[in-house]
């Protein structure tokens, strides 16, 4: 939300960093809990130099005679990659059968653990340039870039007589600037990459973006793919603007290890936490659809440790005691499933079902931290054959 003021409203933004300024030098503050923006504004603020801020939306700032023709995107055919020899083939034998006389200029990004880089290079020309970008760039727009960077160059330098073929491996990109039109919402850098096939029309040079699939041996495109990653190593430099979009990445990675934190540090259900250290969005069950009503509430009921066993039973109120009367042991989960004499012949069937799916000695946690779907079937046919009723 911060993000998103900084590029359409600079005037809400500025109240909110007057705000967080406040927050940290007023008394007041002190006793009282930081409004959400503040922390947001403070956790972004280095970054709002990178977010674009415009007076209107970028779309309307691109010459409306660029919609009126769109801009040519194809792409090679599912047969021209059977082997990385035919791919290279296919390519050159297209460019010299229908483009003999179009400029052609690879471009490619990465983003990977130390930042973030793009790249161009015509082999025509043998001129390559690479380029650092915002750490938070997302893969998007670093393809983005290095396509508007290589329009750029060609625009400035007149590297392109009539024909200019821009090959990427970013078919969202392409597939954005293909179809892009005045009603649809559209970032600075798609704007961008329009208003210079715009300009390049202007002058009589047609633009025309190729995809390819990446990582298939063809030359071109291997050698922007390394200049790319090599990018990612140069000084940072601030080249250019991005979409507050761009930080969601972060964002969400954040608010992950957030999250975790709080499942770690979380005063309850210890022995959960230990089988199960990282959340996740995704319920344990999509993995195990069409399973009977009993299957998901024993294997419930397990996992979180609320199992109808006499140590719980007693906890609340319900026993008197919490020693199994067969073995004179606390009877819970693991009790039962695992050690109970009374059990004996059934548990060693359960353990010759689970041996092939997880490394021994295992204990109950390690049963169930597994999330494999034969492991809790065999757990739920142990407890019906024991009778035990969790």
């Amino acid at each position: 939300m911060v993000a998103s003021f900084h590029a359409r409203n600079n005037s809400i933004l500025s109240s909110v960093a007057h705000l967080s300024v406040d927050v940290l030098t007023n008394p007041y503050w002190a006793v009282k809990p930081t409004p959400l923006l503040c922390n947001a504004f403070t956790a972004i603020s280095s970054d709002l130099t990178w977010i674009r801020q415009s007076d209107k939306p970028y779309k309307f700032k691109i010459d409306y005679n660029v919609f009126q023709e769109p801009t040519a995107v194809s792409s090679l055919p599912q047969s021209a990659y059977s082997t990385n020899e035919s791919a290279n083939l296919f390519l050159a034998n297209l460019l010299q059968r229908k483009y003999s006389n179009a400029t052609c200029i690879y471009t490619d990004g990465s983003v990977n653990m130390g930042g973030v880089g793009c790249s161009f290079f015509d082999p025509q020309a043998n001129v390559k340039r690479q380029f650092r970008l915002w750490d938070e760039s997302s893969i998007y727009s670093a393809e983005a870039y290095a396509i508007q960077v290589a329009l750029k160059y060609v625009l400035d330098t007149g590297a392109a007589e009539s024909s200019l073929i821009i090959i990427s491996d970013s078919q969202s990109v392409l597939m954005k600037v293909k179809s892009a039109n005045p009603s649809k919402k559209m970032s600075f850098l798609e704007a961008e990459i329009l208003r210079l096939v715009g300009l390049l029309r202007a002058t009589g040079v047609q633009s025309r973006f190729l995809w390819i699939r990446g990582h298939h041996g063809i030359p071109g495109s291997t050698t922007a793919d390394s200049l790319a990653k090599e990018a990612t190593l140069l000084p940072l430099r601030q080249l250019s603007v991005f979409p507050a979009s761009d930080l969601n990445r972060s964002i969400k990675l954040q608010l992950r290890e957030d999250w975790r934190q709080m499942h770690i540090n979380y005063h309850a259900g210890k022995s959960y936490i230990r089988a199960f250290p990282n959340p996740n969005t995704r319920s344990w069950t999509a993995n195990m659809p069409s399973r009977s009503k009993s299957f998901y509430r024993y294997i419930s009921r397990v996992r979180t440790g609320h199992c109808v066993t006499r140590s719980y039973l007693m906890r609340i109120g319900r026993e008197s005691t919490d020693l199994c009367q067969q073995c004179l042991e606390r009877e819970d989960a693991h009790h039962l499933i695992m050690t109970c004499s009374r059990f004996a012949s059934q548990r060693n069937i359960l353990f010759q079902r689970v041996a092939d799916h997880v490394t021994s000695p295992f204990n109950l946690e390690v049963l169930l931290s597994s999330e494999k779907i034969d492991v809790y079937e065999a757990l739920v046919h142990f407890l019906s054959e024991c009778d035990i009723n969790l």
